[in-house]
């Protein structure tokens, strides 16, 4: 998932076409899956 979400922003992919290109569930929460990517888009702005 991480390196479909850090792949996916540098296409310019909005979050939800990331989200949808992962398979994974994060507690069967789509939620919960965004947030994740917006941690990493976050962690990479940071490096």
């Amino acid at each position: 998932m991480y390196n479909k979400t850090v792949i996916g922003l540098k296409n310019g992919l909005s979050y939800t076409e990331i989200s949808d290109s992962v398979e994974e569930t994060l507690n069967d929460d789509e939620t919960v899956k965004l947030n994740y990517i917006k941690s990493i888009e976050l962690e990479l702005s940071r490096n």
